[in-house]
């Protein structure tokens, strides 16, 4: 009677069932790197839509500024109504204006 041994047994016979299979590992690692690449466009997006809003905010105030400077330092009440009113035809509700000595800045927030 013929008799094969543990070394002339085709792998693919040894292998087949135990644990030390790597087959399917290229697609968890694919859906892991997935999932990171999401989370990495979902919060550029974020941090794109925070400047973009920053800035937008930031132009609202230097332009309701520059309405206001040009009544200064005559008046501080026209200059808090122009910037007032700028800004409130640009998208904005309240502002906080301040000024500064002798009434020749002016600071919008």
């Amino acid at each position: 009677m013929f008799k094969l041994s543990r070394t002339q047994w085709p792998d693919r016979f040894l292998r087949r069932g135990r644990a030390d299979s790597e087959s399917g590992q290229a697609l968890v690692l694919f859906a892991g790197a997935l999932v990171v690449l999401c989370g990495f466009v979902g919060m550029s997006i974020d941090f794109g839509h925070v400047l973009y809003t920053r800035t937008d905010l930031q132009k609202l105030a230097d332009a309701a500024a520059l309405a206001g400077s040009q009544d200064l330092p005559n008046s501080t009440t026209n200059a808090t109504s122009s910037a007032n009113s700028y800004a409130a035809a640009n998208g904005t509700s309240t502002t906080a204006i301040t000024f500064g000595s002798a009434n020749t800045t002016i600071t919008v927030t």
